[in-house]
C-alpha cells in the first residue's frame, strides 16, 4: 500500500515537472519570436572593409543596434566571390542572429556552374534587397583613352596586350571582360583578385590596364586624372557619375541589369523574423541621415520584402545563366 501510494506520489510530481518545463520552454519559444533579437546579432559581409557594400552595413547595422538593444557586430568573411562568408551564414544556427550581406556575385557564381558547398535557392533565406550600384569601367590615364569605344579599338589591334582587373572569378567585372572579349572579338587578359579594393589599387599601380569598379572609391583618381571612366552597368546612368554613359548606351548590350546587395539568414529561419528584419532595415533607410548617406556613396537605396528579394534572386540567376551561356564564359 506504501509502495502503491509513494509510485503515485513520485508519477504526480514528474508530471508537474513535466508540464512545467514543457510549459516554461513553450513561452520561452514564444517569448523569443517575440522580442528578437535576444542575442548579439552578426552580419557576416562578403566584401572588403572599405568598400561601398561594407560602409552601407555598418551604417545599418549601428542604426539596428539602436532600434533592436542588441549589437549588430559586422564581420569580413572574404573571399571565391561570396562563397566563404554564405556558407558560414548557411551553417549557422537558424535563429536569424547569423545574417548575411552579399551582392549580386551570390547568383553569377552560380550562373557559372561553380561547384559550391550549398544551394543558394535552399539554403539561404532572402530578406531584403539594400541598395543598387551601378559599376564603371576605368581605365589607366596611360592608355589615353576617353571612350570606350576607342578602348575596344586599342584592345582589338593589340591581342592579349592589356589586361582587365577583376574583382573575382565570377564576378560582374569577369562576366564584363569576358562578354566584350566574345563579343568584340578581344583578347583583353583577365586577372582577378580579392576584391574591389585590390582591383583599385591594382589599376592605379599599373598591374592591370582596366577595371570595373563603383565610382564611390574610385572618384578620386577620377578627379585626379589618373583614370579615365568611360562607362557604367545599369538600366540608368549613375547618379555619382551622371556624365558618363550607360553601356547599352554605347551599344555594348548584357549589362542592363542592375547590381546589388542584398541580406540573406540561414534557411530555416522563421519567416516572421525574416519579416520583421526587412521592415527595421526598410525604417532605418527613411532616415535623413542614411538617405544622405546612400548619396554621398553613389548608391541607391532599394527595400523589399522577403518574397520579392527572392524573385529577384531566382530572376538574377536566370539573367546571368544566359549571358554565361551566350558569351561562352569560362572559369579561369
Amino acid at each position: 500500500m506504501l509502495l502503491k501510494t509513494l509510485s503515485s506520489r513520485v508519477g504526480a510530481i514528474l508530471i508537474t515537472l513535466f508540464g512545467l518545463t514543457f510549459g516554461t520552454l513553450s513561452a520561452s519559444n514564444a517569448a523569443e519570436k517575440q522580442s528578437f533579437p535576444w542575442k548579439p546579432v552578426r552580419l557576416i559581409v562578403t566584401s572588403p572593409a572599405g568598400n561601398v557594400t561594407d560602409l552601407n552595413a555598418r551604417l545599418i547595422g549601428s542604426k539596428l543596434t539602436q532600434i533592436w538593444g542588441q549589437p549588430v557586430i559586422v564581420e569580413q568573411k572574404v573571399g571565391a566571390n561570396g562563397v566563404i562568408g554564405a556558407q558560414y551564414v548557411v551553417n549557422a544556427e537558424p535563429d536569424g542572429h547569423t545574417l548575411l550581406l552579399t551582392t549580386t556575385g551570390l547568383v553569377q557564381t552560380w550562373a557559372l556552374g561553380t561547384k559550391m558547398p550549398y544551394d543558394i535557392f535552399k539554403d539561404l533565406a532572402p530578406i531584403s534587397q539594400v541598395f543598387i550600384l551601378r559599376l564603371g569601367l576605368v581605365v589607366t590615364d596611360k592608355l589615353n583613352v576617353t571612350t570606350l569605344g576607342s578602348f575596344i579599338d586599342l584592345a582589338r589591334q593589340n591581342p592579349s596586350k592589356y589586361k582587365f582587373g577583376s574583382f573575382g572569378v565570377g564576378s560582374t567585372a569577369h562576366m564584363v571582360v569576358a562578354k566584350l572579349n566574345h563579343d568584340q572579338n578581344l583578347e583583353i587578359l583577365h586577372v582577378p583578385y580579392k576584391g574591389t579594393t585590390d582591383s583599385l589599387r591594382a589599376v592605379v599601380a599599373g598591374e592591370v590596364d582596366a577595371a570595373l569598379l563603383d565610382p564611390f572609391i574610385a572618384k578620386p583618381y577620377i578627379e585626379a586624372g589618373r583614370l579615365q571612366i568611360l562607362a557604367t552597368t545599369g538600366g540608368k546612368r549613375s547618379a555619382y557619375s551622371p556624365n558618363t554613359p550607360t553601356f547599352t548606351e554605347v551599344g555594348i548590350d548584357g549589362f542592363g541589369v542592375d547590381n546589388w546587395a542584398g541580406w540573406f539568414a540561414p534557411a530555416g529561419v522563421p519567416k516572421e523574423i525574416l519579416v520583421k528584419i526587412s521592415e527595421d532595415i526598410k525604417h532605418v533607410q527613411s532616415m535623413p541621415d542614411v538617405i544622405a548617406d546612400y548619396e554621398r556613396t553613389g548608391i541607391e537605396i532599394a527595400n523589399t520584402t522577403p518574397d520579392q528579394f527572392s524573385a529577384i534572386v531566382q530572376r538574377d540567376a536566370e539573367y546571368w545563366r544566359d549571358l554565361v551561356a551566350s558569351a561562352d564564359v569560362k572559369i579561369d
